[in-house]
């Protein structure tokens, strides 16, 4: 083999190489120091426990807060979380969230809950969400698991794993967390849509349930959003959800899995079963500041890519030439 030939295919190895390469993401909360976070319940919450999140983020150097009697935001706040918030937004309200996201490096975390008994229903959240034109929304359904739970069915254990490079890095030495009594979460694309099987750019899965969750349409209204219960499949119903908005994030959970409730964010749970909860939080709030580039779906192929497939393409050449 000459030279050129010797480079070419040194070039081509290289090339496939980065052009494969998966996202390097430290699984740490390095990012979180000096983030600013704001939780708030005003607009309705089940779940106002927070001690463990809040020491765990003040440990990491992140100043956080919660809202529980007034409702105010404002340009420096990093993180804001509504816990299965019910009551609905005003039109200020979702202006000025909006116009935060816009402002980019921000994350908004947006939780459900079951619609047992009709305790807690999702129309406030997706007409957030709607109005912020995410891709996402919160279905109206209570989703139990009689195989994969903690001691109960209605306390899901989810066990599925995202399958995307940002999903794997996120869950990084995560195999399980409590999403105790959860409702999930839908896609949305000119309507509801299942992303069990229907991939929407910028969406990513981060954990979902196992393959024999059940969902229940247990508050007997009829409305769109009991999207999962009306099909005749069971199982790995999407709990924890991203979406890249411009240049912020978007998290959706089918639980409250930042709240102390029920062991959801701890490292054991209330049954004492080893889960990933606090780590599961702790790493997809660090990945959104961790400065990682999405490729843009519209754009040509990368580089590395283009490197890789002109050297192939040379290397047959001279391959040709020499025979």
């Amino acid at each position: 083999m000459n030279r050129k030939l010797e480079l070419f295919v040194t070039l081509a190895i290289v090339g496939l190489f980065l052009s494969s390469a998966s996202i390097s993401v430290v699984a740490a909360t390095d990012n979180l120091d000096g983030k600013v976070i704001v939780i708030d319940t005003t607009h309705g919450s089940f779940h106002e426990d927070f001690v463990g999140f809040v020491g765990n983020m003040t440990s990491y150097g992140a100043a956080v807060s919660v809202m529980d009697t007034t409702y105010e935001i404002n340009d420096s706040i990093d993180v804001l979380m509504f816990a299965d918030s019910d009551t609905n937004f005003t039109a200020t309200e979702m202006a000025d969230i909006k116009a935060w996201m816009e402002l980019g490096n921000k994350t908004l975390w947006i939780s459900g809950d079951s619609d047992y008994s009709s305790y807690y229903l999702p129309a406030a959240a997706n007409g957030l969400l709607e109005y912020l034109g995410a891709h996402l929304r919160i279905t109206a359904e209570s989703i139990s698991d009689p195989e994969s739970n903690d001691d109960a069915a209605y306390r899901v254990m989810a066990n599925t794993t995202g399958t995307s490079d940002i999903a794997k890095a996120i869950t990084a030495g995560v195999t399980k967390n409590v999403f105790h009594g959860p409702t999930a979460v839908a896609g949305y694309d000119d309507g509801l849509v299942d992303l069990r099987t229907t991939d929407i750019d910028y969406v990513d899965v981060i954990m979902s349930t196992s393959a024999a969750a059940i969902a229940e349409d247990t508050d007997l209204l009829e409305t769109e959003y009991d999207f999962y219960s009306a099909q005749a499949e069971n199982g790995t119903y999407p709990m924890l959800v991203l979406e890249k908005m411009t240049d912020s994030f978007l998290i959706v959970s089918g639980e409250t899995i930042f709240g102390d409730y029920k062991n959801m964010y701890s490292s054991v749970s209330e049954y004492g079963k080893p889960v990933g909860g606090l780590k599961l939080v702790d790493q997809i709030l660090n990945f959104c500041f961790s400065g990682y580039d999405y490729p843009s779906y519209d754009d040509a192929p990368s580089f590395t890519l283009l490197t890789s497939l002109a050297a192939i393409g040379l290397f047959a050449v001279i391959v040709r030439r020499r025979r």
